[in-house]
C-alpha cells in the first residue's frame, strides 16, 4: 500500500514537473527574440535581411517576401526605432510583382535612418492596414546594429 502511494506521488510530481517545463519552453517562445516570432510568423512573412542581430549598414536595406495581404498600392510601411523607441528612420518596402493575392510577393527597400548613439535599432515591419481594423493590425520587431 506504501508502495502504491509513493509511486503515485511520485507520477505526479513527474507530471507536475513536465507541465512547468512545458509552460516554461511556451513562455520562452513567446518572449523569445524577434526570430522566433519571423518563424511563427512564417505564413505570412519570410525575412531574408536585415538579419537578426547583424550590424548593418545606412540607410537599411531590407528585403523578404511576404503574402499580398501585408501590402497595399504595392507596399508597407516600415521603422528604424532606437533601443527606445523614438523613430530614427522610416520608408516603405515596395513589392517586386503584383501583391494583390496571397501568394508570396518579394519585397525590398532602403530605409533612411539616424545613427543611434549606442548604434543598436529596431526595424518594424508592419503591414498596410488601410482599413485600419484592428484584427489586421500586424507588426514585426527585428534587432540590429548600424553603423
Amino acid at each position: 500500500m506504501v508502495n502504491t502511494k509513493v509511486l503515485v506521488l511520485c507520477a505526479l510530481i513527474a507530471v507536475s514537473a513536465l507541465f512547468i517545463f512545458y509552460q516554461s519552453v511556451s513562455y520562452q517562445a513567446v518572449k523569445a527574440p524577434v526570430k522566433a516570432l519571423t518563424t511563427v510568423e512564417s505564413y505570412s512573412f519570410e525575412l531574408i535581411q536585415p538579419e537578426i542581430g547583424n550590424t548593418v549598414a545606412r540607410p537599411v536595406f531590407v528585403k523578404g517576401r511576404a503574402r499580398g495581404s501585408w501590402f497595399s498600392g504595392g507596399v508597407f510601411p516600415v521603422k528604424v526605432l532606437d533601443e527606445n523607441g523614438a523613430l530614427i528612420g522610416q520608408g516603405k518596402a515596395k513589392a517586386d510583382g503584383t501583391s494583390v493575392n496571397d501568394s508570396f510577393v518579394y519585397f525590398m527597400g532602403y530605409i533612411p535612418a539616424s545613427l543611434p548613439a549606442n548604434g543598436r535599432a529596431i526595424v518594424v515591419f508592419t503591414a498596410a492596414n488601410p482599413s485600419r481594423l484592428p484584427e489586421l493590425e500586424r507588426e514585426l520587431m527585428v534587432r540590429v546594429v548600424l553603423h
